[in-house]
């Protein structure tokens, strides 16, 4: 069982997918992905089983009923949120331990900072968005969380 990171780029609109286990069943060219968050649409699952067929369609398998996440990065563990952020060093490079290390706490120390941002309507809207663009890659998310926030106080 090989773990990776999956992101769909297509019109099936999926995105913020974690760390996925997949099995692979080549008699139906379809691909099963169990992952711990996915968000369709902007409804937020948990424990997710997603048949992925190679032409790019998907089938949600099975998942816990769609959770409404006050926050949705810091309604994630942190253990969650550094096992997918590993997950996504590993994929990106690989047996470089050094860089994974230095993503990785790179990662971690803007999860806490963003946990740490004070909250309001707007930081959560903008939240919400960066997160389903850039999940598990906290820096991008808080990168673009402060630069939308800056411009939100701007246009005022």
């Amino acid at each position: 069982m090989k773990i990776f990171k999956i992101a769909i780029l297509s019109s099936i609109l999926i995105s913020t997918i974690g760390t996925a286990q997949a099995e692979n069943d080549f008699n139906f060219g379809t691909r099963l992905l169990k992952m711990s968050v996915l968000n369709v649409h902007g409804e937020t699952f948990r424990n997710v089983e997603v048949m992925l067929k190679i032409d790019g369609t998907y089938q949600i398998i099975s998942a816990e009923a769609p959770v409404q996440l006050d926050n949705p990065v810091c309604d994630i563990d942190r253990e969650t949120a550094r096992q997918d952020a590993l997950a996504d060093a590993r994929e990106d490079w690989g047996s470089d331990y050094s860089m994974v290390q230095y993503l990785l706490n790179k990662d971690m120390d803007a999860y806490d900072d963003i946990c740490a941002m004070e909250k309001s309507a707007v930081y959560l809207e903008i939240l919400n968005e960066a997160s389903s663009d850039w999940y598990p890659d906290f820096s991008m998310v808080k990168y673009s969380l402060e630069k939308d926030l800056e411009a939100y106080k701007d246009v005022q």
